[in-house]
């Protein structure tokens, strides 16, 4: 059905294998789309070595990636905080990881902030929270949300590396992404 339509653009959102199945599928219908997005698969840090060559101008999103540049009132920066987790974790955390580290560090900071654990203390601190952080800039709204961006990044010579927005680009677009392999 795809492939009748010869698209230029396609958006997946799914999981690693299924999104390798569907970039062999891709392969083997000689579908040639100019963009391959997905949602996902694409920032886990084993989707170039799985997906091998073809992976190469794969574009994905992600909410973190730990060679960004942030201030930190703990870990001192992002960089201070992937140090502190590989010496720990044995491996370069990715966004799961960084979420839920910042997680807790948004309660640290609001218990620290509160000078207490009373839960009505610490909920004000955290609707009152704006700071940067190794996960980036944090600051709650009026409805309990953090607004944190999303990355758009592309696997270039087997890395993702963020590609949009600008304020956290380490590369340009490479467009259209390569045939497969």
């Amino acid at each position: 059905v795809i492939r009748a339509t010869n698209p230029d653009i396609v958006f997946f959102l799914s999981q690693l294998p299924q999104f390798v199945t569907a970039m062999r599928e891709m392969k083997e219908q000689h579908l040639q789309p100019k963009i391959v997005w997905n949602g996902i698969a694409v920032p886990q840090p084993t989707f170039p070595s799985t997906a091998g060559p073809d992976s190469e101008g794969i574009l994905g999103v992600s909410s973190w990636v730990s060679t960004l540049h942030y201030k930190d009132p703990i870990w001192g920066d992002t960089a201070g905080f992937v140090k502190a987790f590989e010496a720990y974790g044995k491996y370069t955390p990715d966004y799961h990881v960084a979420v839920a580290a910042a997680g807790a560090e948004m309660l640290e900071l609001a218990v620290r902030a509160a000078r207490s654990i009373d839960t009505e203390k610490v909920r004000a601190a955290l609707a009152a929270m704006d700071v940067e952080t190794f996960w980036g800039h944090i600051h709650v709204d009026e409805t309990g949300k953090n607004g944190q961006m999303l990355i758009t990044g592309q696997i270039q010579n087997g890395k993702f590396v963020p590609v949009y927005p600008p304020s956290a680009a380490q590369g340009t677009l490479k467009y259209p992404k390569p045939a497969w392999q």
